[in-house]
């Protein structure tokens, strides 16, 4: 049998005097071994009391500000509106007008925004009573017409080339792309027979000198991205260029200097999102990105078709082939539909399967328009014009209504008007009627879903107290 060998233990020498030699043959410490083991131990239980002070805390908070390892590469900058605006205007200005130039999506969310918010323009309703709270009917019918009038391309604008439903149209398309619209209020007339000293100059947002992170006016006022504002952030005055920045193929020398427009007469319409909010921000600013995507991926995939489209096959074998014609340094080799091309010995033909278009290529252009849509606040139905999958209840959202827009557009159509200041009047935008279900052809459905009076007197631009001539319902079809 083989002896088994006990381990070693350490061996100790006593003397009389009861004092312990250790054995130094032994390697290690025993009081270094339980120095190290108790802290160990102590680190252990502040990791795990960490921890625990860590859930608890993330127990308390909110998911999305939580930082750990998921959201190690989510910076977020806590800095105000203007600071943001102050680096990303002008690049987003910029990139939204390429949009709408190229992209035929862009330019036809500007379109609905156009013709849902403004449409054939803004109507105005002069309501002047009487004491007893009668309309004056003459009276207001003839400051409507008198309006009317100044309301032509010739009165209205400073160049005479846009009427004010144009400069209404012109207003929407700057607060989609721009983010803002600027008019200015010239106050003397012009036009041949026009009297009236009031007319408007549309000012591009880029006039505004942005470029300014902090500026002070002469009066002490502080000048923010070219608005100077008073100490409760009230404009007071409004600081443009002479000419646009971008205007420099058509530009002269001239000395440097700016123009100072009192607020008074400035009509600046944005969208306020966040407040204090100096200027407007573009509305394509989060679909940017998507938009441009989606070009880039369109033309990728229709280079990709009309590449693979120009190849038919290959043609291998042992020698070179030997071409009907050279073009430009490339080998011709005439082919026609319905016919047998002679082979060489030792030459095969191998086809070529083209996967162009790609079939997956519909609902993911599909998706891109979805997030354009919701990113704009648009139906998808209205901006693709595809209502394949479309229910009537749900094509019934097709037009798309801003009401902070629309609500911007009235009030430049008010300050803009001298009637608004010394008559009682009221702004109706367009609006449109829209049935609760199916029209079919009998007679009984066609008087029930015909419009209500005060829905027409809307749609036509006039409030509901104001009468309309009577409609014939509509005939029933001929059998």
């Amino acid at each position: 049998m083989t002896p088994i060998e006990l381990p070693r233990q350490p061996m100790r020498a006593y003397h009389p005097t009861g004092v312990i030699t250790p054995d130094l043959s032994t390697k290690g410490s025993a009081i270094l071994t339980t120095w190290t083991a108790e802290r160990q131990a102590a680190r252990a239980a502040a990791v795990q009391a960490d921890r625990n002070r860590q859930q608890q805390q993330a127990s308390r908070a909110y998911a999305g500000a939580a930082h750990n390892r998921l959201t190690g590469d989510w910076s977020a900058l806590n800095t105000s509106a203007d600071s943001e605006l102050l680096t990303s205007l002008r690049p987003l200005r910029a990139r939204s007008r390429e949009l709408v130039r190229d992209n035929e999506y862009a330019l036809h969310c500007v379109r609905l925004l156009q013709n849902n918010i403004i449409g054939n323009g803004i109507g105005l309703q002069c309501q002047v009573k009487t004491a007893g709270g009668k309309l004056l009917t003459k009276v207001n019918s003839a400051l409507e017409q008198a309006f009317a009038e100044w309301a032509d391309a010739d009165s209205c604008h400073t160049a005479g080339l846009l009427g004010l439903a144009d400069i209404e149209r012109v207003c929407a398309a700057e607060l989609a792309v721009a983010g803002e619209a600027i008019i200015r209020i010239v106050r003397q007339p012009f036009g041949r027979r026009n009297e009236i000293p009031l007319a408007l100059e549309v000012i591009e947002a880029d006039r505004l000198l942005d470029n300014w992170q902090t500026a002070h006016a002469p009066n002490g006022n502080l000048i923010r991205m070219g608005v100077e504002i008073d100490q409760w952030h009230r404009p007071v005055a409004y600081w443009f260029n002479p000419n646009h920045p971008g205007d420099y193929q058509f530009s002269t020398f001239q000395p440097a200097k700016y123009l100072r427009v009192p607020a008074s007469d400035i009509v600046h319409l944005y969208v306020i999102n966040r407040w204090p909010q100096t200027r407007g921000e573009p509305w394509f600013h989060a679909v940017l990105r998507t938009m441009h995507d989606e070009g880039g991926f369109s033309e990728a995939e229709i280079v990709k078709a009309r590449a693979s489209a120009n190849i038919v096959g290959f043609i291998s074998g042992p020698d070179p082939l030997v071409p009907d014609g050279v073009q430009n340094g490339r080998q011709i080799i005439d082919t026609e539909p319905g016919t047998w091309q002679r082979l060489l010995p030792g030459e095969s033909v191998a086809g070529f399967n083209a996967t162009s278009p790609n079939p997956a290529v519909g609902p993911f252009l599909a998706h891109m328009v979805r997030k354009m849509a919701v990113g704009t606040g648009i139906s998808y139905e209205a901006l693709s014009r595809d209502y394949t999958g479309a229910s009537y209840s749900s094509a019934r959202m097709g037009p798309c209504w801003r009401t902070a827009a629309c609500t911007a557009c009235c009030r430049a159509s008010s300050c803009a008007t001298s009637a608004s200041a010394c008559t009682p009047n009221g702004w109706t935008p367009p609006r449109w009627w829209v049935p609760s279900s199916p029209a079919t052809t009998t007679t009984a459905t066609s008087r029930s879903t015909r419009p209500p009076p005060s829905s027409r007197a809307a749609g036509a631009g006039l409030t509901p107290s104001r009468k309309l001539p009577p409609t014939r319902p509509p005939s029933a079809p001929a059998s």
